[in-house]
């Protein structure tokens, strides 16, 4: 999935005839691989393996879709290595096994010749990540899940040609994927065609093993670790939830008492027990994490009242590492930054058996992390600074983004293509090498995909790649013949993106799209302008998108076409809502600050407006294909139900009004 930049064939003609250039840079010839209607297939295998056994499976279907047939062999490779021949069967010694050690181990070398294509690989993986990125060059895209977002190129009766290069393509972190995606064979098909490898879901061995994925799973799963129904016989084992003199009492209600040894063995007699079927099945880590609280969970009894909650959270992820080192056990324990654990602690260490899961879900999502405009994401910068010092001795720290949460987007589906390339450079440059980014919140609608997954599989590829060049070519491989309406849709919706996700006065701590604040800050009725400019640049949007299909369109295109109209549409009406929320509780802050009934009164009044909008902007998720499950629907009733109980609460003081 290498998208290339253009050069100048002429040019590059003049200087060689092959160029191979590191991580997935590549150059164009004039002269290029015509495939045949009938074509060989010979592949080479270190072992029996199911990813190697689908890559060839996948190719020969990738191939078919374009009216080439296929046939395969397969023999042993001779020299360690995985290796893949389209065209005239080669010797052994065509495998560029010195070219390889360049090669990462999923990444691949692909060799486009005048007659035969090769990929070469040290892994079984590297071989379907070059398939896929073949496929690319064929003229496919892979749009979304299913077979109606496999887009095959329309060669009108031809079959492809493919420009002569030579690459060697390496990731820019070794691991690369999602965490709680979809791991049904669709979803997880989908994923690997973004050449991903590891997935943070319960996923059969087997597809997994097929797919190339390295397997995680589990959540906020601490707790399971030791049952509540433990607290009455045993109150000491769970936190206190206030120093002893503040009259604190033992709650069994979330995490533990970390420096209680009856909890400690507790929770490592469960954790071996737990841990078992994870082994037997090959999972790389169970995430076993802290309660999901932005603050207040944790002990202040005589002995834990000294450690912050990271400290607190290490202690207790310490218990865990304590089993994995005793009994040997190949898996990691996850330490996750989030919440009030954002920063790291001072006092323990981490673990080496632990790695850092950073998951900076109250950041702005407006700008970069190193955005010098946006002060909150400094903030966030200078904790991912911090956690990479405190794990520089430790391999494999983890990402936990969020450009996929239609949670925290209250069902919106911003496009943040540069947020994400800018992100990409900061998290390589602070240690992470398995970036996984969470996918929830109904996120699994196709063709209703939000398009930041393409930019952030793209990116792990090509270190030059901008958001203006992944638009450009994301737009030409939906239309070739006339992409212009599509980079302006696509531009629009990032900028728009953009300003409406800003919210860099924001303090550090709980925040989020859904609850909006109630506000003094200037930044309030700025953000009441900006989404009422938002929703009316949707719809001019829209508009233009409408007025852009021509009857020769694809059916492919005008189908895709009006399914992007009504999310955009959609989306207009719910920044609508948003500019009426947060036009509300400006005005409730003013009262609460001034106490001025007028502001109040006003306040009310917006609320209920907003209330009505929400109806709206339910209609048009409906228009726009989202299912009744859609998570969208389950934030309006909610933020209905709050808002009526906020009028109730407001009415008592305006006097009925």
């Amino acid at each position: 999935m290498l998208w290339e930049r253009q050069c100048s064939g002429v040019f590059i003609a003049l200087i060689l005839c092959f160029l191979i250039q590191p991580d997935g840079i590549w150059a164009e010839e004039t002269s290029a691989f015509k495939i045949p209607n009938q074509i060989k297939i010979t592949g080479f295998e270190k072992a029996d393996s199911l990813c190697f056994d689908f890559s060839l499976h996948e190719l020969v279907r990738l191939l078919g879709r374009v009216d080439v047939l296929a046939s395969t062999e397969t023999q042993v490779s001779k020299d360690g290595n995985w290796m893949v021949v389209i065209g005239e069967t080669p010797s052994e010694s065509s495998a560029p096994s010195s070219d390889l050690k360049k090669s990462l181990p999923d990444g691949y070398i692909l060799d486009i010749g005048e007659d035969q294509v090769s990929i070469a690989s040290k892994s079984a993986k590297g071989i379907l990540n070059g398939v896929y990125d073949l496929a690319e060059r064929m003229g496919y895209l892979f749009l979304y899940p299913g077979i109606e977002g496999e887009w095959p190129p329309l060669l009108e009766g031809d079959t492809p040609t493919i420009p002569i290069a030579r690459v060697l393509a390496n990731p820019r972190f070794p691991h690369r994927g999602i965490f709680n995606g979809n791991s049904n064979e669709e979803w997880a098909g989908f994923y690997a065609k973004m050449r991903f490898n590891a997935l943070c879901q319960p996923t059969e061995r087997a597809l997994a093993e097929k797919l190339g994925l390295r397997i995680e799973v589990g959540g906020h799963d601490l707790d399971n670790l030791i049952p509540p129904d433990l607290f009455e016989k045993n109150p000491d084992m769970f936190r206190m939830d206030q120093p002893e003199d503040f009259f604190g009492k033992r709650r069994g209600d979330f995490n533990l008492c970390v420096t209680s040894p009856a909890a400690k063995e507790t929770v490592q007699k469960a954790y071996r027990e737990k841990l078992k079927p994870y082994l037997e099945d090959g999972i790389y880590a169970w995430h076993t994490w802290p309660e999901d609280l932005p603050a207040e969970g944790w002990c202040y009894c005589p002995t834990c009242r000294s450690f912050e909650p990271t400290d607190q959270a290490m202690l207790a992820m310490r218990m865990l590492a304590e089993v994995i080192r005793e009994d040997q056990i190949p898996m990691r324990v996850p330490v996750l930054a989030y919440h009030d654990t954002m920063f790291p602690g001072k006092k323990i260490d981490a673990p080496k058996e632990a790695f850092l899961l950073f998951a900076p879900r109250e950041r702005c999502y407006g700008h970069s992390l190193t955005d010098p405009d946006c002060g909150i994401n400094a903030e966030y910068l200078r904790s991912l600074e911090e956690w990479h010092e405190k794990f520089k001795d430790t391999n494999d720290a983890h990402t936990f983004e969020y450009y996929l949460d239609r949670v925290l987007f209250r069902g919106l589906c911003p496009f943040l293509p540069q947020v994400i390339l800018d992100d990409m450079n900061t998290y390589r440059e602070n240690g992470i090498e398995s970036h996984i980014c969470l996918q929830t919140g109904s996120a699994f609608e196709p063709p209703l995909m939000m398009q930041n997954l393409l930019v952030f599989a793209r990116g792990m590829w090509d270190e030059n790649l901008s958001g203006d060049a992944f638009i450009a070519t994301l737009s030409k491989r939906i239309l070739s013949e006339n992409p212009d309406p599509w980079i302006d849709y696509f531009q629009k919706r990032a900028e728009v993106s953009t300003k409406t996700m800003q919210w860099e006065d924001e303090s550090v701590g709980w925040a989020d799209y859904r609850w909006i604040s109630e506000t003094t800050l200037p930044i309030g009725e700025e953000m009441v302008e900006i989404y009422r400019q938002g929703s009316e640049d949707y719809d001019d949007l829209a508009d233009r998108l409408e007025a852009a299909i021509q009857p020769d369109w694809p059916d492919r295109v005008k189908d895709f076409a009006h399914s992007e109209i009504a999310r955009t549409r959609f989306e207009s009406q719910e920044l609508k809502s948003m500019m009426l929320q947060q036009d509300a509780v400006n005005h409730v802050g003013d009262y609460l600050n001034t106490e001025n009934v007028e502001s109040l009164k006003t306040g009310v009044s917006l609320m209920k407006e907003t209330i009505r909008q929400f109806e709206v902007a339910a209609a048009s998720a409906e228009d726009a294909g989202f299912t009744s499950g859609t998570y969208y629907f389950m934030f309006n009733r909610w933020m209905t139900k709050e808002l009526n109980e906020k009028i109730a609460k407001w009415v008592a003081v305006t006097g009925g009004e």
